[in-house]
């Protein structure tokens, strides 16, 4: 994989392409964050550091959009969401960061890193804490290497600034949760910042290279096959839509799926705001942290969880997942069919 050592206004489509990959059916339409940041980058760039280049002085702040996708499109950021959150931050740990990096490297928050080092002025780190989309803090890599999150701060339009601290991480992720659920629907979240061994050693790296190099392939084809290929995923089987079932969060209902016919056989594809697994006739062939994706094999678009419909026809395409969960099954607790109540252990593509 070929490394980004900066990003430049001409690069933010190939790495909004690739970060719908990494979305994994969720996390929200990466293009907002190109339209706000394309006239912003006309004659600028945004330097990009891999996590082996840190000096060793380094303090990084992970950084991205919490809360509703369809809250951020229907009230905007007004551009100093990034800016006041990791100022309250640092006003309240007396620590200044000399980077960022996303905490979700899938999505929209794909950008948000570069977004916060442009209104910071400061290099982004090409690392995340997740390698995909994920629902949750508590699916973090940092969590999962056993260390916590906060302090936090959380900066909501309307300039309502909210610090957490003292709590654990599922601490942190209700109280976060509970907060934008009710205001404003979302927030620019900073998390406290980590040195560089930290990222190193408990971060997903080159993720922000791998959207950007999985979007110049993708974004250029329109054959659903083309796509596949390119991508250097798994096709685990092609149909029509005969069912969708949606979660309902409020009946403490977090979970959906999708049926489809393959063959004569039966696909069932699990998704929580992401999708999640895939087994054929009850046998799981594919899970999270795997990249599991959907394709309509008539325009070659990626589907979303919450687009996907009864009568489409789709292709399921797995790409692997970051090595960095594979490399210690106890991290796979964390991000695994598991931690999504699906009872079964974690089946990865690098291991088959």
């Amino acid at each position: 994989m070929s490394r980004l050592h900066a990003v430049r206004e001409a690069d933010l489509d190939a790495i909004a392409a690739g970060a719908v990959v990494l979305g994994c059916g969720g996390g929200g339409d990466p293009r907002l964050f190109v339209e706000m940041l394309r006239p912003l980058m006309t004659s600028t760039s945004v330097e990009v550091i891999a996590p082996d280049q840190l000096p060793s002085g380094a303090m990084i702040m992970p950084v991205g959009i919490v809360g509703s996708a369809l809250a951020l499109e229907e009230q905007l950021p007004s551009g100093h969401e990034f800016a006041d959150t990791a100022a309250a931050l640092t006003r309240w740990t007396g620590k200044r960061p000399t980077a960022v990096m996303t905490f979700e490297g899938g999505g929209l928050n794909a950008l948000s890193g570069i977004a916060a080092a442009l209104a910071l002025g400061i290099p982004v780190v090409d690392a995340d804490l997740l390698g995909r989309a994920m629902p949750r803090l508590d699916h973090f890599s940092l969590a999962a290497a056993g260390l916590e999150l906060c302090p936090v701060t959380l900066a909501q339009p309307g300039g309502l600034i909210t610090v957490v601290d003292g709590v654990d991480v599922l601490g942190a992720e209700v109280a976060v949760r509970s907060l934008i659920g009710r205001t404003s629907g979302w927030g620019a979240l900073a998390i406290a910042s980590i040195d560089a061994r930290t990222v190193q050693e408990a971060c997903i790296p080159g993720t922000l290279s791998r959207a950007y190099e999985l979007g110049q392939h993708v974004g250029t084809l329109g054959s659903w096959r083309e796509i596949a290929e390119s991508s250097g995923g798994r096709v685990m089987g092609t149909g029509r839509v005969r069912a969708v079932r949606r979660s309902r969060p409020n009946a403490g209902d977090r979970r959906g799926n999708v049926i489809l016919e393959h063959d004569s056989a039966v696909i069932r594809v699990e998704f929580e705001s992401e999708f999640l697994t895939v087994a054929s006739d009850g046998e799981m062939i594919a899970t999270c942290p795997d990249i599991v994706t959907l394709l309509d094999v008539r325009t070659g678009a990626f589907v979303s969880c919450e687009s996907v419909h009864q009568g489409q026809d789709v292709a399921v395409l797995v790409l692997p997942g970051p090595q960095w969960w594979a490399e210690d099954v106890s991290r796979l607790k964390v991000v695994g069919p598991r931690a999504f109540g699906i009872d079964h252990d974690a089946v990865l593509m690098e291991a088959q």
